[in-house]
């Protein structure tokens, strides 16, 4: 008989085996990396919204309507944010599209709107909301951005509810 230099079964089961082992680690840490990145756009986003309104506040005073929500009647400026110099990339959307049924800004990953002194980050994935991003601006809470629901808040901050900033 030749001498034949080959693999055998039980080698290559033992490199599948590994394989999947690290393939299981690598995947969640993967996607927690990628959840983290969204979350730091949509950081972004409401760190430029809260520069753009207390710039708004200054130059009008504390009038918020004329810091807040665009016009509903003229929705083909894209312009949420009245008097602010801020475009949020995404469909600006009305009515039943909106969480909150007036107007909004959705991105693929993100439904961004406002209510009297709050605006919020909706994480969409699949069509569901997922966690909520929520930028305060009233004098108690000024600033701050408040993380809850979903286990993302709790890897970001090791508590869900959690402040981000």
């Amino acid at each position: 008989m030749k001498n034949k230099k080959a693999f055998t079964l039980i080698e290559l089961l033992v490199v599948v085996l590994i394989i999947g082992i690290l393939a299981a680690v690598a995947v969640p840490q993967y996607e927690k990396a990628v959840e983290k990145s969204r979350v730091t756009q949509a950081l972004t986003f409401l760190d430029a919204i809260y520069k753009g309104y207390q710039l708004c506040v200054l130059q009008n005073g504390e009038d918020m309507e004329k810091c807040g929500i665009g016009d509903t009647e003229n929705l083909e400026t894209n312009n949420l944010l009245v008097n602010m110099d801020i475009e949020l990339p995404g469909e600006l959307l009305t009515g039943d599209d909106c969480e909150d049924g007036t107007v909004c800004v959705k991105t693929k990953d993100w439904d961004f709107g406002s209510e009297i002194d709050i605006w919020y980050a909706n994480r969409i994935k699949n069509g569901e909301y997922k966690y909520n991003l929520a930028l305060y601006l009233n004098e108690e809470r000024n600033g701050k951005i408040e993380c809850s629901g979903g286990s993302v808040c709790s890897s970001l901050c090791g508590s869900n509810p959690c402040w981000l900033k």
